[in-house]
This record gives C-alpha cells, sequence and structure tokens, in this order.
C-alpha cells in the first residue's frame, strides 16, 4: 500500500510539473505581448516650408526612436496626395529598441500654389499607435500671371555679358 502511495504521488509531482512546464510556456506567448511591445516617437509630426518658390526643393526628414522593448517595423507608408509627395527614404528594416530611424519626406510644389497642407500615414507594428499622420506645409509662391508682360523684367539677348 505504501509502495502505491508513493507512485502515485510520484506521478502526481511529475504531472504538476509537466502541466506547469507546458501551460507555463503557453502562458508566457500569451502574455508576453502585451509587455514586450515596441513604441514609435517621432521627434516632430508635422513640418511647414514657409514661403516657397515653385520650384524649389523641399525635404524633410521626420526623425523617431523606438522607445519600447520590441522590434518596431514600418509597415507601409501611404500618400494623401500621390503626385505632390514622394518618399524618399524610410527604414525597410526592424528598429531595435532605442534605436532611432527617419521618414524623409518630399513635398513636390510644381503644381502647387498658395498655402498647402499634406499628409502622410505610417502604418507601424506599434500597438498603441499603429497609425501615425505625417503633415508637410508650406505657402508656395507663384509667378502673378495677371501681370501685364511689359512689366516683366526680360534680358537682352543681343547684351553681351560684360565681354
Amino acid at each position: 500500500m505504501k509502495s502505491l502511495q508513493v507512485a502515485f504521488f510520484a506521478s502526481a509531482v511529475l504531472f504538476c510539473m509537466f502541466a506547469v512546464f507546458w501551460f507555463g510556456t503557453r502562458i508566457i506567448e500569451v502574455v508576453s505581448p502585451l509587455f514586450w511591445q515596441p513604441r514609435i516617437e517621432f521627434v516632430d509630426l508635422s513640418h511647414d516650408f514657409g514661403n516657397v518658390e515653385k520650384d524649389t526643393l523641399c525635404v524633410h526628414r521626420f526623425g523617431f526612436r523606438n522607445t519600447g522593448n520590441a522590434e518596431l517595423k514600418i509597415g507601409k507608408i501611404s500618400l494623401g496626395c500621390g503626385a505632390c509627395i514622394e518618399i524618399v527614404d524610410y527604414p525597410r528594416y526592424g528598429i531595435a529598441p532605442e534605436e532611432t530611424g527617419v521618414v524623409s519626406l518630399r513635398l513636390i510644389a510644381t503644381h502647387l500654389s498658395g498655402y498647402v497642407t499634406k499628409d502622410v500615414y505610417v502604418k507601424t507594428n506599434d500597438v498603441r499607435q499603429p497609425d501615425v499622420i505625417l503633415t508637410l506645409s508650406a505657402n508656395v509662391n507663384r509667378p502673378n500671371l495677371d501681370q501685364p508682360i511689359d512689366s516683366i523684367p526680360v534680358s537682352d539677348p543681343n547684351e553681351n555679358d560684360g565681354e
């Protein structure tokens, strides 16, 4: 009888150890995403270029840091206006915790006029902030087309350049 009790106790201990091991790893798999998350923090979310001429090259680098404790990934960048904004560069690899990265955007002001604001949508694996909106703005100066032709300064093609 005593050996039966010892055998039962030993098998119960082994079963408990196996259950703790098996369910313990499952619990870690379920709970760890709650504690191990990336976190994106941009230095600034908007940039105003101020007054620019229509053919000015306007590029801004939006810096960010992964302040979380898991790898941060930028999944997709969507443009609000595909003809007015161009993606220059962004990290196509994971950003480790406490590392930094840059999203570089170009505002194409060729066909714009007046004060314009354009949004860019950045999708990340940050659970708290999966979609980040970056904004570029500028006041685009265009030549006054209502100005009489006589008042527009034109260089004389027959004039030599001081030779």
